[in-house]
């Protein structure tokens, strides 16, 4: 097992122009949640207590330092069904001098976190798998929550990285932008 690093220069809440801790590595805090310091490879900022995305790529390492927002220019770089975790702080969009922007910071990847989530008239139950969703207010980009049933007339997918609803919000029912408890299981 390799050495874990237990300083970092950055609070999880700063947001920074350079790679000040390690782009790409974890932080666990005396919770046990646990978050990674990413660039922002989109032109779009991320949203916080949103999902970011990773990159759809072959490349092994690109795939835990950049993430990318739940926006339609995204689309061709990432996948609303890969979700890398949700920001800590809102991350600037990044520009073509990445020092000038404040591009880097901390997503959360593990452990309980509220997020912005889309209310519609569809109940949320605890238990439900929510996505990200491209196409809603930016201001709640975790998309209706939903349940895989198996049985004989269906088929259920197992998914190994998933966002799950730990407690059911109050709505009224109005298609609105909420705080959702939610668990992270995304590393």
């Amino acid at each position: 097992m390799g050495v874990r690093k237990t300083l970092f220069q950055t609070k999880l809440t700063d947001i920074v122009n350079s790679d000040k801790d390690g782009i790409g590595v974890l932080r666990e805090d005396e919770f046990g949640r646990i978050f990674r310091f990413v660039k922002n490879s989109s032109a779009t900022a991320l949203v916080a207590c949103g999902p970011c995305l990773k990159p759809v790529t072959s490349v092994a390492l690109a795939g835990i330092k950049k993430v990318y927002t739940v926006d339609v220019g995204s689309e061709v770089t990432a996948s609303v069904k890969m979700v890398a975790g949700v920001a800590v702080a809102a991350i600037a969009a990044s520009g073509a001098d990445n020092k000038s922007t404040n591009c880097y910071g901390w997503i959360q990847c593990e452990g309980p976190k509220r997020v912005n989530f889309y209310s519609s008239d569809t109940a949320i139950a605890v238990g439900s798998v929510a996505i990200a969703t491209s196409g809603l207010p930016s201001s709640a980009i975790f998309g209706p929550a939903y349940a895989e049933v198996a049985n004989s007339a269906t088929s259920a997918y197992a998914y190994g990285k998933y966002v799950q609803v730990t407690a059911v919000p109050t709505t009224d029912g109005a298609a609105t932008a909420i705080s959702c408890a939610v668990d992270l299981h995304l590393l």
